[in-house]
C-alpha cells in the first residue's frame, strides 16, 4: 500500500496508477484544443529558450514567472519543443496532478465519499486553476507552493513554510504578500500575546522565517 502524504486513507498502487493514468488522459482530452496564448509563446521565446543562466540573471518585466520559466528553460530544450510548440506546457500536466493531490491532503478530514467532490469543486471554483490548467504561465505552479506552504505551517514547520512562500514570490511577485498575510494569522489564531514576549517564540515564529522569506526573494530578484 503506498499512502499518499496526509491521508488518511492510504492508496494502493494501482489506486496511484489510475489516478495519474485518469488525470494525465482528462487532461490531454480537454487541453487538446486550448490554443497556444501569446504570453506563454513569447515568455518561452524571450526568456525560457535562451537557457537558465539567462532567465536567472535577466528580468525584463513583471510578466516574467522567473521560477516556472527557470523551470521550462532547464527541461524544455528549444530544439524539442520547436518540433511541436504545445509541449511547452508539459509541467503543466505534473503540476495539475500535484495540486489535485494538494487539494486531497487539504480536505482530510471530510467524509470519503464526499472529498472527490469537494476537490473538483475547490479546482473548478478556483479561477487561477480552471483558467491556468493548460496555459504554460506560473500561476499553477504558485498556487501549488502556496498550498504546501499553508500545509507546512498548520502542522509547525514555520521554517518550511516560509521557504515554500518565498519560492511562490519567486514565481509570481504578487503572491509575496501571502507570507506576512500567513505569519499574522498563525499569531493571532495559535499564539497567546504573552508568548510573544519570549525571544525564542519571535525568533521560531518571525523572525527565523523573515530571514528566509527575505534570502530566497532577494536572491532571486537580485539579477
Amino acid at each position: 500500500m503506498t499512502a499518499l502524504p496526509g491521508a488518511d486513507v492510504p492508496w494502493s498502487r494501482r489506486d496511484l496508477v489510475l489516478f495519474v493514468a485518469w488525470g494525465t488522459i482528462a487532461w490531454l482530452a480537454l487541453g487538446g484544443d486550448v490554443p497556444l496564448t501569446y504570453d506563454e509563446a513569447f515568455n518561452y521565446n524571450a526568456l525560457a529558450s535562451q537557457g537558465p543562466r539567462f532567465v536567472a540573471t535577466h528580468y525584463p518585466f513583471a510578466n516574467n514567472h522567473v521560477l516556472f520559466t527557470l523551470l521550462q528553460s532547464v527541461a524544455l530544450p528549444a530544439r524539442w519543443v520547436a518540433h511541436n510548440p504545445a509541449r511547452l506546457r508539459a509541467p503543466n500536466l505534473l503540476l495539475a496532478l500535484g495540486l489535485l493531490v494538494g487539494l486531497r491532503r487539504a480536505t482530510t478530514g471530510a467524509p470519503s465519499a464526499l472529498r472527490p467532490w469537494l476537490v473538483l469543486g475547490i479546482a473548478l471554483a478556483c479561477p487561477i486553476f480552471a483558467t491556468y490548467l493548460f496555459v504554460a504561465r506560473g500561476y499553477l505552479l504558485t498556487t501549488l507552493l502556496l498550498l504546501v506552504a499553508v500545509q507546512l505551517r498548520v502542522r509547525g514547520s514555520v521554517a518550511s513554510a516560509a521557504f515554500a512562500c518565498g519560492l511562490a514570490g519567486y514565481t509570481l511577485p504578487t503572491s509575496a504578500f501571502a507570507f506576512p498575510g500567513m505569519v499574522a494569522v498563525s499569531l493571532f489564531t495559535r499564539l497567546r500575546w504573552r508568548d510573544l514576549a519570549t525571544f525564542h517564540v519571535l525568533r521560531r515564529e518571525i523572525v527565523v522565517p523573515s530571514m528566509i522569506f527575505a534570502t530566497i526573494i532577494g536572491i532571486g530578484y537580485w539579477p
